[in-house]
């Protein structure tokens, strides 16, 4: 993309960039997979998830421990957000967030399920790999997310002059 220029007689008056809170929807999102992520962690350390209703259902299905069926919850609260976040933001990119918050549910519960079925109850080890994977996938997710809307929103520059405001964006030299 060219970089800007000033037409002949033009004076620039001000260089400017957008304030963070005009990128807030955005930031939401990612803020809310922080929240859930830390919520998350919480819920496998404390033993939470036996309070939630259908634990038990779930536990009693033959291939789903308690980390997977953990997981499946913590998806199942992924898709209500992204679901609620798709009717709220339908004007700012609402099925892109749905989309984001559903794949991340289902890679993880894929990732979940193919670890439980490669390494297999007898180890054990898929307790030990769900109480870390889950929540490091959304704290990654959501703290990636925050850095790359914040390169997003610093790619914008606005330039008055005294004849005309111009725009000029460069995300990532696209």
């Amino acid at each position: 993309m060219a970089r800007f220029t000033l037409m002949r007689n033009e004076e620039m008056k001000l260089k400017a960039q957008p304030h963070p809170l005009s990128f807030l929807h955005l930031y939401f999102v990612f803020l809310l997979l922080l929240v859930w992520g830390f919520v998350i962690h919480r819920f496998f350390s404390q033993d939470w998830f036996s309070q939630v209703p259908f634990y038990s259902f779930l536990i009693g299905i033959s291939v789903i421990n308690e980390v997977v069926a953990a997981s499946i919850i913590w998806s199942l609260a992924l898709l209500a957000i992204g679901f609620a976040a798709r009717y709220l933001f339908l004007d700012n990119g609402g099925r892109d967030i749905f989309r984001l918050y559903g794949g991340l549910a289902l890679f993880g519960i894929g990732v979940m399920v193919l670890h439980f079925w490669k390494i297999g109850e007898a180890e054990g080890d898929t307790m030990a790999f769900g109480t870390w994977f889950i929540p490091l996938l959304t704290l990654l997710v959501g703290g990636g997310g925050m850095v790359i809307v914040d390169q997003y929103r610093r790619s914008f520059t606005y330039y008055l002059t005294d004849i005309r405001i111009a725009m000029h964006q460069d995300f990532l030299g696209l």
